[in-house]
């Protein structure tokens, strides 16, 4: 029998670790006041996912493996807990918490098993939609793909049932007429979806939505609401024209049908201004469009003038000369309005024309001022960026130098702490810990490092240290950056992962990857990539990186060892597991070489002042980084999470 009361406890000590992994310190706070802090909540979250682990193998696990004996009763209490772990697009705004949305994906797969043998097809369908709708909350376009699969399938068991009228719940029914406007949008995301197929789903939920004989069936829907929705998406359609190659061109009518739509939203004299020729009077209409913050007109002007390029009625020149006044409007209005940060909308508008101009023109400048404007920005909105990490590098391939690789790790790290603290930290602590054997091995065996930074004998390695000093550094701090695709999703669950969530995480190296992959960065792509990965190639992920080809090994090698140094000893922030010391995990290095990690650094561990150096950055400088942190957040955003 499914305990209502134990899945009880569990939400609430769902909650109660979200609140605490979520909370927000005031300034004030000493370095000692902080860890004590920390290490108490930490100790709370620890008993948290004992009591919620205990839980899930108690109820949950024989659920998923064998759901087909659930009886009626307890399908309906775990649909309902399910259900609970998300918020679902029907919620109350006030119950809105996400809680646990992978585990509620895992229940409602298993529940779909249940509902299938009992052929209860209104049960598989809100099953189906719950999947869908939780791919569709998580993150661009990384899971539309998944959320366009499920929805499509609880629409084909609408159409199994005899149609929408033939389904007898009225919540199923809400289910299903959600369907289309969550299918217009996730088709609209995913980059394995063509032109025609998005046009297909917005046209097909803008007739469902009109049916006079469907709105009157359930007239207290929010079918205006939905249909404002759909047609948002031909309004963004065209601006991620440069963006989605992959899916083929756009046929001419339907470009034609974005530009005329989008065209639309202008009067007659806005019209003649924005298409004037006369740069003046264009780009003074464009800078007062972006001075009117109750207005969308700026971001109308963005949205008409790619699908104007697009589909033949300006010329490239007039493109790029138009883009550049919207891109200049917007760096001269951040300087007077701060409020303007924190619209995600705005945040996606600059990411789309930034990388358009990086495309096309080369500017430096470009880079610069995106750079810029992305570490002014808050952390919520920084959320959004693995949505937009086609314009991102697109902008750094085209527009980035050596002197902006600091600049730009930055950022992209800033989207990576808002969530996960402690990967922040992480990330810090991997860069001291990289240091300081890169720093013994300059002084000690130089000839390990030559190769880096352009070095050719020991006597350059010795003449540019600090330059390697900086590269090391940086690819420290680089070396999980590739979480940002998923931080959101995993970052405040309190139970162990399971396997789903391990697969996810494994994608972290090569997403990572894909965000610095430029020879500006020197050892720093291949420390990301392969920083997973055994000394001797035979273990770890991902399975395609060979670190045994690469000339940075011994750099990626210096990376696994720091990280698990570090991963295995934090006492502060890490809430999954009892930490080791130092001296532990040392010696499980010299242990587990040469398989798992290189000889030649298990050989410097043997070095006595090389251990009392790391030992100091765990003891000493992980509460600073800590502090660091805390200081950083609450000073810039009066607050710390």
């Amino acid at each position: 029998m499914f305990d209502t009361q134990a899945a009880e406890d569990f939400i609430t000590n769902a909650q109660r670790y979200a609140k605490i992994i979520g909370e927000k310190l005031p300034a004030g706070y000493s370095v000692d006041g902080l860890i004590s802090h920390m290490k108490a909540n930490v100790a709370i979250c620890r008993q948290l996912m004992t009591e919620n682990n205990n839980f899930i193998a108690t109820y949950l696990k024989p659920v998923f493996a064998k759901p087909e004996n659930l009886d009626f009763e307890d399908a309906v209490k775990l649909l309902d807990f399910t259900r609970r772990l998300h918020h679902p697009f029907y919620s109350k705004e006030s119950e809105r918490v996400k809680l646990d949305s992978f585990l509620a994906i895992d229940l409602y797969k298993a529940l779909i098993k249940w509902a299938t043998k009992t052929k209860d097809t209104e049960y598989s369908i809100k099953c189906w939609f719950g999947i869908g709708d939780i791919y569709y909350l998580l993150s661009g376009s990384l899971y539309s793909p998944d959320s366009v699969n499920a929805v499509k399938k609880a629409m084909e068991l609408v159409e199994e049932a005899g149609g929408y009228f033939m389904l007898s719940e009225k919540n199923t029914r809400l289910c299903a007429a959600a369907c289309y406007n969550k299918l217009a949008i996730s088709t609209f995301n995913s980059i394995e979806s063509g032109y025609p197929e998005k046009f297909l789903a917005i046209d097909n939920a803008l007739a469902f939505y009109n049916r006079n004989d469907v709105r009157s069936f359930d007239p207290d829907f929010p079918w205006q609401t939905w249909i404002d929705d759909v047609n948002g998406n031909i309004n963004y359609m065209g601006i991620h024209y440069e963006f989605m190659k992959s899916i083929g061109q756009i046929a001419p009518d339907l470009g034609e049908r974005v530009y005329s739509f989008n065209r639309s939203y202008f009067t007659p004299q806005e019209l003649a201004q924005l298409d004037s020729e006369d740069d003046t009077i264009c780009s003074n209409f464009i800078q007062e469009s972006i001075n009117i913050n109750e207005s969308d007109m700026w971001i109308h002007c963005i949205q008409y003038i790619i699908p104007s390029f697009h589909s033949g009625h300006i010329d490239l020149n007039r493109y790029i000369k138009m883009l550049r006044f919207c891109f200049d409007a917007h760096v001269s209005f951040l300087k007077t309005s701060p409020d303007f940060l924190t619209e995600y909308i705005r945040f996606d508008m600059m990411m789309v024309i930034s990388a358009i101009l990086a495309h096309y023109t080369k500017n430096q400048d470009i880079g610069i001022h995106l750079f810029n404007y992305l570490n002014e920005l808050p952390r919520e909105i920084l959320d959004a960026l693995p949505s937009s990490k086609d314009e991102l590098r697109t902008v750094s391939e085209n527009t980035l130098d050596t002197s902006m690789k600091q600049a730009y790790i930055e950022a992209l790290l800033k989207s990576t702490t808002h969530n996960h603290l402690p990967t922040y930290v992480h990330s810090m602590m991997v860069s001291h810990l990289m240091t300081c054997f890169v720093s013994w091995f300059i002084e000690n065996k130089p000839e390990k490092l030559v190769g880096m930074c352009g070095t050719k004998d020991t006597n350059e390695v010795h003449a540019k240290r600090e330059t390697i000093l900086d590269e090391t550094r940086l690819a420290g701090l680089s070396h999980d950056i590739g979480k940002i695709a998923y931080i959101q999703a995993v970052s405040v669950i309190s139970r162990s992962l399971t396997d789903n969530e391990f697969t996810l995480i494994r994608r972290h190296p090569d997403e990572g990857e894909y965000y610095l992959n430029k020879k500006e960065f020197g050892c720093i792509p291949d420390v990301v990539r392969g920083h997973q990965k055994t000394h001797d190639g035979e273990g770890g992920y991902p399975n395609e990186f060979d670190n045994e080809k690469s000339s940075y090994k011994f750099m990626i090698d210096i990376c696994t060892a720091s990280d698990c140094i570090d991963a295995a000893t934090d006492d502060i922030g890490r809430s999954y597991q009892e930490c080791k010391t130092g001296e532990m995990v040392i010696g499980e290095i010299i242990a587990n070489s040469p398989s798992r990690y290189s000889p030649e650094i298990a050989h410097a561990l043997g070095d006595q002042k090389l251990c009392a150096s790391i030992n100091d950055i765990l003891v000493k400088v992980r509460p600073q980084c800590y502090y660091k942190a805390y200081k950083e957040f609450t000073e810039k955003e009066g607050r710390f999470r």
